[in-house]
Formats: C-alpha cells, structure tokens, sequence
C-alpha cells in the first residue's frame, strides 16, 4: 500500500513540477492595443514598443516603455511621423534605430528615427535610397545596421515591389549606402548572422522566384551568394542561429506541400538537414527566440483557413539533441505577432500585443516566458484562450501596405482541435489514468486486508472452542 500511495504522490509531483517549470506570466499591459509595431530590448534593460495600428489608429507615432522592476508600461515621447511595418533595431550604444515603413499617405518610406534611451527622445537621421516597409534588419558586429528586402521602390530599377537591394546604416554619421544586391526581391524572409559573424543568411521569402532560395551576404567584401537550396519553400516564417552553430529555419507557409518542414543549414558543408516537423501548419507570423539551454522557443502566431485567418496560444520548443519539437506552456492569449518578441538577459522572453482573435484585433496584453520559476509578482491582467469556430479576421490586406500575400493555401483538414493541443489532452488523460489505478489498487489491497482481519477474528473463538474440548476429553479420561 505504501508503495502504491507513493507512486500516486510521485506522479502527483512531476504533474506539478512539469506545470511550474515552464510558464508563461501575464505582466503589464500596454497602454493601447498594438499589432504591426517595433519592439527592442534597450541598452539598460526596458523595452521599447513603437509604431504600428491601434484600435483608434490605423497609424500611430506613440511609443511606450515597459520596466520590468515594476511591470508597468509608460508612455514615452512619439516618433515624429506615424508609421506601421517597421524595422526596429538596438544599435551598440543607447540609441535604438527605426527603419522605413508604412504612413498613412504613403505605403513605403525611406525616412528613419533614432530614440535615445537617455533623454527619451526621437530625432529623424539619414534616409535610406529606398523606399521600404517590413525590411528585416540586422545589427553587424562592426555596429553597423544591414537592412534586407521588404516591399517599396527603388530608384536604382524604378519598379515597385519585392525589393533585392540591400543598405548599410552607419551610426557614425548617421547616412545609408547601398552595397550588394540579392539575386531576387524578398519579403516575409529570414536573416540570420552566422556564429563567426562573417556574414549573413538570407532564407525564402514571397517572391516567386526566391521562396526556395537562400543566400549569403559577406560582411568583408559586401557581396551576396546563392548557397545550397533548402528542401522547401519558406516565407512567413522564422529562423534563429542555435549554439552548434546551425541555422535552424522553421515552417512558415512552406509549400506545396504544406507540412511544417523545419531545416538546419551548415554554412561549413553548405547543406540543408531535415530536421523534426513542426505542428499546427499552415502557419505564419509567429516569433523565435533562442533559449540560454540552447533549445529554440516559437510563439503563437497565426493559421490559415479558408475564411480567413485564426490567431493561436500554441508554443513549442525545438530540442537540437534529438531533433524533436516539444511542448510548453500554451499563451494565455491567442496572437500573431511580426518582429514582437524580446529576450532578457536572465534568459526570459517576452511578447507584446500582437493580433488578436476578438474585435479590436489589436492587443494591449503581454507575457513573460520563464523556463525556472517564475516572479511572485501579481499579474496585471488575467485571460485565457478558447479555440474558435469563427473567425473574425479576413484576408483583405493590400499588397501595397502589407506584407501579406494576396492568396494563402487554405485548410482543408478538420483543424477544430489542434495537433499539439491533442497531445496535451492525451497526456493528462494518460496521467489521470496511471493515477486512478493507483487508487483502485489502493482500495482493492485495503478491501484485502479487512477481509483478512475479519476471518481472523471469527477463527479464534472457534480454536478456542475446539482447545476447551479437547481439554475437556483429557479430564474425562483421566
């Protein structure tokens, strides 16, 4: 029985310690509602959220602060022109650099902002030679910034759309200048620097002709390169620099077929490896972040149905020892997010706002990842996540403001209950299961042992009896 009680408050325990161990914490929510907005990690620790829609504006030049001593966003000056889809990124010193974007008289721009951590204020500095909203920008080792891609127009070919060429930032003295141009235009690609930080990989993205292409920028001589073809198409998708030093590309809208194909590249054989599917496919505008164990940490994002498009709570981890993708503690709130997540230096990770599944779209909530234990902290807000029938938000970006596609695949699976949500289910199920059976077995040994205690009982006056007759027929015959 001991043994049995004991398996019961072990399971009880692991169920337990499974739960605290990786959780997601509902901090301080932003002042109002943001999706298609900046996020950076500051010098001295806070985060800056700039930019974007809101529920009152389709462009905003508001900026907030969050600190995390206190868990409160603030209100910071705004930028001094409204804009969504821009590239933020924090530069070496206490500045953080704006690049591009979308206002509401035009769909692409070239003017960039520079905020300063120390006084909190925004000043504009040199404009780039193209025009271009969702670029994905890097910091380089030098301190200089590369900008990639993006949707907008360039004077160089006078056309408008998927951009290929590329600009270097330089914070010295505040200009752009353009240096090598890619084989083909991009837009919802990855860029990655490499572990000896020589140089930049560029994956997929939604021209037609590079969405199965990868390239690679050398940081020395300002050249770009086809390398090897990944095994699929990517665009919309993610891609982080893991600690053995391959590049990790994760689904996105892979396909045909659409299979959640994940890749590793090996810049040192120039080779793509299969690696483990990830779940819940077609899906798109999810964030990545690198965890100090190693692992790879995507969040939420967004899938794609045949009505539209539905926001998600899911939250997977990519194991680089076995290959694998595992679960972890789903969001609170369902969210798509571009470019929206942020990771401490004690190893955390944060997402703010985002798109989604309710009227407004636009979220103001956000949420802490801890693989330890998490801050006794009260929450600021409370919410959960329920999988809906209906969705509430459709496909009817314009290509001119959005990086959005005009077609998606669409779903045709029955998708009500999704794949890593069954595992989940199945997994308490199964534990439910192990820990009633112990009860049962508790139960039938107790049920056994009173059985027995009461046979006992009712022998012993019945030896006694036959004692006392016997003793008795001695007597008698003596």
């Amino acid at each position: 029985m001991q043994r049995v009680t004991g398996l019961a408050l072990l399971v009880a325990m692991l169920l337990a310690a499974g739960a605290s161990a990786q959780v997601w914490e509902v901090t301080g929510s932003l002042n109002s509602g943001r999706s298609y907005h900046g996020v950076v990690l500051l010098h001295d620790g806070r985060v800056l959220a700039a930019g974007g829609r809101t529920p009152t504006a389709q462009h905003t030049s508001s900026a907030e602060l969050f600190d995390r001593r206190t868990g409160i966003w603030k209100a910071t000056s705004s930028m001094n022109s409204p804009r969504l889809y821009i590239s933020p990124v924090q530069l070496l010193g206490t500045q953080s650099l704006v690049i591009g974007g979308a206002t509401a008289s035009e769909s692409y721009v070239s003017t960039c902002e520079l905020f300063d951590a120390l006084t909190e204020t925004w000043t504009y500095t040199g404009s780039m030679t193209c025009r271009r909203n969702s670029a994905v920008p890097i910091l380089l080792p030098n301190g200089e910034v590369l900008i990639v891609g993006g949707y907008g127009r360039c004077p160089l070919d006078g056309g408008t759309g998927d951009l290929a060429e590329t600009e270097l930032y330089n914070p010295q003295n505040g200009t752009w200048r353009l240096t090598g141009t890619m084989s083909a235009g991009r837009v919802g690609h990855t860029v990655t620097l490499l572990k000896d930080g020589t140089g930049v990989l560029v994956v997929g993205g939604r021209h037609e002709s590079a969405e199965q292409t990868a390239e690679l920028y050398n940081i020395t001589t300002g050249q770009w390169r086809l390398v090897a073809t990944p095994t699929a198409p990517h665009r919309y998708h993610t891609a982080g620099l893991l600690h053995n030093g391959l590049v990790l590309v994760a689904a996105g809208v892979t396909g045909p077929p659409y299979d959640g194909r994940v890749e590793l590249y090996n810049v040192t054989s120039n080779t793509w490896i299969i690696t483990g599917l990830m779940p819940q496919n077609p899906r798109q505008y999810y964030s990545m972040e690198i965890l100090d164990d190693g692992r790879a940490i995507v969040i939420g994002g967004e899938t794609i149905l045949s009505v539209g498009f539905e926001s998600l709570p899911h939250v997977q981890v990519y194991n680089a020892t076995t290959g694998q993708w595992e679960y972890t503690a789903f969001l609170h709130v369902a969210r798509a997010t571009i470019l929206n997540s942020v990771k401490f230096p004690d190893g955390s990770v944060m997402i703010v706002g985002g798109l989604g599944n309710d009227s407004p779209d636009e979220l103001a909530s956000c949420e802490v990842y801890y693989t330890g234990t998490a801050p006794t902290r009260t929450a600021s807000a409370t919410a959960s996540w329920t999988q809906s029938a209906t969705v509430t938000r459709t496909a009817t970006a314009s290509a001119t403001a959005s990086p959005t596609p005009s077609c998606f695949p669409c779903v045709t699976e029955d998708d009500d209950v999704p794949t890593d949500q069954k595992q989940v289910i199945t997994a308490v199920v199964l534990i439910f299961a192990i820990v009633l059976a112990a009860a049962v077995a508790v139960f039938f040994i107790r049920r056994k042992q009173q059985k027995k205690s009461a046979n006992n009982d009712e022998a012993r006056p019945l030896l006694s009896s036959q004692a006392d007759s016997v003793a008795t027929s001695v007597q008698t015959a003596t």
